[in-house]
């Protein structure tokens, strides 16, 4: 991401929008701006259902994105799904952090790519993903998403709660 937008590198608190824009996450006024550009853009459409975990800690998935027509302007999109803890907490022991607990929302514990679109397309796929250790008794999110090739813009996306109890 850093040269996507010509920067050294990623830095805290970068806030990512769409993946079409940057900037610090503190600036208010920049991030109602980007969230007002990124809802007025056309998205592609993402679904999940069928969400559930078995005995042996296996997330099952049904995901279905619409169809990458023209007006996208691209011949091909990445789709991608990520598992993520509702809910984190660390503490800090260095930085200027250092000795406060600080609490954390939507953190992804796995990224997986699930396939690909080409322009005309769109997917229906059933995913099934094992879980890591300690992730199966945790509150989850499952996110998937439809991005441009080379992490460029996100299309779409979508995110649904897990129940793993």
């Amino acid at each position: 991401m850093p040269k996507r937008f010509g920067l050294g590198s990623v830095y805290t608190p970068q806030m990512v929008v769409d993946g079409a824009s940057e900037f610090v996450g503190s600036n208010s006024g920049l991030a109602d701006k980007a969230f007002r550009e990124a809802l007025s853009v056309p998205k592609l459409t993402v679904h999940l259902a069928s969400i559930s975990v078995d005995a042996s800690d296996t997330l099952h998935a049904h995901l279905e994105t619409g169809t990458l027509d023209p007006s996208f302007g691209l011949r091909g999109a990445e789709v991608y799904i990520a598992v993520a803890l509702n809910r984190a907490e660390s503490q800090v022991s260095a930085g200027e952090n250092s000795g406060h607990r600080l609490s954390h929302v939507s953190v992804v514990r796995s990224l997986t790519k699930i396939g690909a679109l080409k322009e005309g397309e769109g997917l229906a796929q059933d995913v099934q993903l094992k879980l890591g250790p300690g992730l199966a008794s945790s509150g989850l999110r499952l996110i998937a998403f439809v991005q441009e090739l080379k992490q460029g813009r996100v299309l779409g996306a979508t995110s649904m709660q897990v129940n793993t109890q």
